[in-house]
């Protein structure tokens, strides 16, 4: 596979349309930063690079979609302990030391945890669907 032959500086100021954007301070230096490290050398030629790629832009970053799924497990790793404690109710209630206040408190919890639970996962795919 060949490379694309780069264009002749006549051709490259073929280009008479212009697109003027406004950035704040931090944005300018975000968007040098990440044309530094794609090794380009002009802002320019980034920035056409990337608004006619043929990939779509990610809407989350790599880092943020893994702290997602941290928050994910850790959600489930609760939900594991809600178990254990329906547990411990259970026993209770064969024991004779059971407080239904007790019973009535994991309920919410678990009802909670679940919408919780749900409402993780559809932001997740919400998220995956648009990247």
């Amino acid at each position: 596979m060949g490379r694309t032959p780069k264009k002749t500086s006549k051709e490259n100021r073929l280009r008479s349309c212009k697109l003027q954007v406004y950035l704040t301070q931090v944005e300018r230096e975000r968007l040098t930063r990440h044309m530094q490290k794609s090794g380009y050398r002009s802002l320019s030629g980034y920035a056409r690079k990337r608004l006619i790629s043929t990939r779509p832009v990610p809407l989350i970053t790599p880092g943020a979609l893994n702290a997602l799924y941290q928050v994910g497990s850790e959600l489930a790793r609760s939900g594991n302990n809600l178990n254990q404690l329906a547990r411990y109710v259970h026993q209770g209630k064969k024991a004779g030391w059971f407080n239904p206040k007790m019973l009535v408190r994991y309920n919410e919890l678990m009802a909670e945890h679940v919408r919780l639970q749900q409402q993780l996962q559809d932001t997740i795919q919400q998220i995956l669907k648009r990247t």
